[in-house]
């Protein structure tokens, strides 16, 4: 693992964790982690030669408000009616 610089994703400042795989089976990753809450904003797949054969990423991040209101859960088995 190695840290890598700062950048900003989503508006936020964000700190790039690099992975390297130590043999050739496996793939490696890069993480950019929000500097604030530790929460991923981005995150690549890189392969062999370090491309990236896959990336997640938030584009938008708001601040989080608690839900007011009910939330129901049907126990009922799958088909029952």
């Amino acid at each position: 693992m190695s840290l890598g610089g700062e950048e900003r994703i989503a508006n936020r400042r964000a700190r790039r964790l690099d992975i390297s795989p130590l043999d050739s089976f496996r793939y490696g990753k890069r993480l950019w982690l929000d500097v604030d809450t530790g929460l991923t904003l981005k995150q690549s797949l890189l392969d062999e030669t370090g491309r990236a054969v896959e990336t997640f990423q938030l584009t938008v991040l708001e601040q989080p408000r608690l839900h007011q209101g009910e939330v129901s859960v049907d126990c009922s088995p799958p088909g029952a009616s």
